[in-house]
């Protein structure tokens, strides 16, 4: 898992080259198994535009932040958890956030120990 999120991270890094000079959304993902911290991930792209993590076996995270209007967005999540072969959605929340705070969605998986941590900021 912890290669799997080292990987990921660099793609993002990677991939975010592209904007450099603007305001971009950037979305924290912790995975917490039974309370302990397993893995952090952070997705790095552009306001207005869909960001999937996807852990296979696991859960998928699909999260958005809107138009950045000061420093506050509408953003959204989805959580995904897989059930057998399919995937099964256990959360959609969204909120308008000031993304210069702390803002966070906080999910418990009812069918799983995961909890997943979603961190939406703005960053340069």
């Amino acid at each position: 898992m912890k290669l799997l999120s080292k990987i990921l991270l660099l793609i993002c890094l990677v991939s975010s080259a592209s904007f450099a000079g603007e305001q971009k959304a950037k979305f924290d993902v912790e995975l917490l198994k039974n309370g302990e911290k397993i893995s952090t991930t952070t997705l790095i792209g552009a306001f207005e535009q869909s960001n999937t993590l996807e852990v296979d076996g696991k859960f998928k995270v699909t999260m958005e932040a809107g138009k950045l209007e000061g420093t506050k967005s509408l953003v959204s999540a989805q959580v995904y958890f897989f059930d057998g072969n399919k995937m099964v959605k256990e959360y959609s929340s969204s909120m308008v956030a000031d993304l210069s705070l702390t803002p966070s969605f906080q999910i418990d998986s009812k069918k799983s120990p995961f909890r997943i941590e979603i961190k939406p900021r703005s960053v340069k």
